[in-house]
């Protein structure tokens, strides 16, 4: 069905005066999709209405702010399902969204029970605001800083740079922007401006909602990042959410002055070292085992994202599909989306991830006494099927610049290799990573695992960490000397594993999570939020928004762990 232009641009016209000529707006340029999306809004309306049964909150209790990175459905109904759990325990939801002239997110809070919204374009700045954010903007701009200095760069004594120059690797899909570049320094003068204002704007939103709790994602980048900084500043809990790779489960961390700042896809010290001191059984054993096996057999739709069509490999296999010498101990780097998450978690020796992936590189081609294997993100064959990005992987980019041609002994697998994952954890030698969770995988395999910076399960005695470029370097020149870890550590990075991909997840039952992602293309109901219990009495039998809100409001914990009390 097509729309002609005509009708296009006249509700374009309309949608810019009148917030329900929105919908018009939409259904002109999608109206499949549209009328898909009416239809689930219809039946997630009738399969909730007991949410909208449920009294109200006093006026004095506490409130929790949700905070809408954009209009996506998933990431609405996420939030708003989490909310609802919120005033289950009697907490008042506020909704903050970008636009007031954006009907769904309006009709889909009411729908859920939740009548406090914020909109972001309510609190624009007024004509002085504005102009000391241009002020401010023109005098670090005209510093002409490079990479480091930009990333020092403090607003309030908030890391500023590192939101603007997150922001700024995202857009650009690259890890190593050219700040010299006329086009780059436009984009980023925008991106500068933009995180000042979200910056004042989160001081006049938490004044005026007055929030206990804050509920965002994507924590690191200009859109949300200042909201969290000035929230922590403020002594307030922060939960950062995220879906995970197994079906059905979300990750929570819970950050605040006391427990700092960690990715949602981590496990605190606290937790681990409470877990730890348990006994380790051959149970547990082989339920990690079992659990490795299934992350990586391709047969969830999410983990199709990252294995879609690999198969497993012995050793003598993989050097006979790359061409190694089987002598040879075998190396694998893995690599980071170099674009993706930059900055937010731990220290880093390097100045990016470009700039890690470039210095490891070198010290691969300089030590032929092994076999290096340089495994570019799986993640990358699904962003480019879904034309999330474009053109060459930017991994690919940083090894054509830094090496004329690969030497013998170094190999690039490419986004698509059918080599497992899995086969390089259990047959490869070496790991060397700045923090991916690739190499927590290989240590559990009882591998030695090289770290490039801190991160969330580096220092915890099953990695070699460095704490100068030097030192990591020196591990490079001599890797092929590294030996087995011992089984201490292996313990340690299972018991890690164990409880970041088991015991961590919330699974979702009073609401099924769907992340259906297709091979190529993608539908706005790909991800979607359908309602399960049907009544208070099913929800509270379910368990799960119970226990998840108790977490949430009586804890302390990071942490949402099953089996750890709250």
């Amino acid at each position: 069905m097509t729309v002609p232009s005509t009708l296009r641009g006249l509700a374009a016209r309309l949608a810019d005066h009148a917030p329900l000529s929105i919908d018009l707006y939409r259904f002109a340029l999608h109206p499949r999709w549209e009328v898909a999306n009416w239809r689930d809004y219809f039946s997630t309306r009738r399969g909730i209405a007991w949410l909208r049964e449920l009294p109200s909150p006093p006026h004095d209790a506490p409130r929790a702010l949700l905070v809408l990175r954009r209009e996506d459905l998933f990431d609405v109904k996420c939030r708003l399902m989490l909310g609802a759990a919120l005033k289950l325990q009697g907490v008042e939801p506020v909704v903050l969204a970008n636009h007031r002239r954006v009907p769904r997110i309006r009709r889909h809070a009411r729908a859920f029970g939740v009548e406090e919204l914020r909109f972001r374009d309510r609190y624009g700045p007024g004509p002085e605001e504005r102009e000391a954010i241009a002020s401010r903007t023109a005098e670090l701009m005209a510093r002409r800083d490079g990479f480091a200095a930009v990333r020092d760069w403090t607003h309030d004594g908030h890391p500023l740079g590192e939101r603007v120059l997150s922001t700024l690797i995202r857009e650009l899909v690259t890890g190593e922007p050219d700040l010299a570049d006329p086009a780059v320094r436009a984009r980023m003068e925008r991106i500068l401006a933009q995180a000042l204002d979200r910056y004042r704007e989160a001081e006049e939103v938490l004044d005026d909602v007055r929030p206990s709790w804050i509920l965002s994602d994507e924590t690191g980048y200009a859109m949300n990042g200042p909201m969290v900084d000035v929230a922590l500043a403020r002594g307030l809990d922060v939960f950062e959410t995220t879906p995970f790779v197994r079906e059905g489960t979300l990750l929570f961390k819970r950050m605040n002055r006391t427990v700092g700042r960690e990715p949602a896809a981590s496990v605190s010290r606290i937790s681990f070292e409470a877990l730890a001191a348990r006994p380790w059984t051959p149970a547990q054993d082989a339920e990690l085992d079992a659990e490795l096996e299934e992350r990586y057999a391709g047969r969830s739709r999410m983990q199709r994202m990252y294995q879609w069509d690999t198969e497993p490999a012995d050793r003598a296999g993989i050097c006979r599909e790359l061409g190694l010498d089987p002598a040879r101990p075998i190396a694998v780097v893995f690599s980071h989306v170099l674009w993706d998450a930059s900055f937010f978690y731990g220290e880093d020796l390097f100045l990016h991830y470009g700039a890690w992936l470039e210095a490891t590189l070198g010290a691969a081609a300089a030590n032929p006494r092994a076999s290096w294997l340089v495994k570019t993100h799986p993640a990358n064959a699904f962003r480019l099927a879904h034309g999330d990005v474009r053109g060459p992987v930017a991994e690919v980019e940083v090894v054509r610049r830094s090496l004329d041609h690969l030497p013998d002994h170094v190999r690039l697998l490419l986004p698509e290799t059918r080599i497992s994952s899995l086969s390089l954890f259990r047959h490869a030698d070496v790991g060397i990573t700045v923090r991916s969770t690739a190499g927590l995988e290989m240590a559990c395999f009882g591998k030695p695992v090289v770290t490039a910076g801190t991160g969330h399960y580096s220092g915890l005695g099953f990695t070699c960490d460095s704490a100068t470029r030097e030192a990591y370097l020196g591990r490079l020149a001599r890797v092929e000397t590294l030996g087995p870890a011992s089984p201490d550590a292996t313990e340690r990075a299972r018991r890690y594993a164990l409880a970041l991909f088991k015991l961590r997840p919330w699974t979702a039952r009073s609401f099924e999570l769907r992340l259906d992602f297709p091979e190529r293309g993608w539908h706005p109901l790909d991800r979607n939020v359908v309602p399960r219990a049907r009544s208070l009495e099913e929800a509270e039998r379910y368990g799960d928004l119970h226990r998840w809100a108790e977490w949430a409001v009586r804890s302390r914990r990071a942490d949402y762990v099953e089996g750890l009390e709250p």
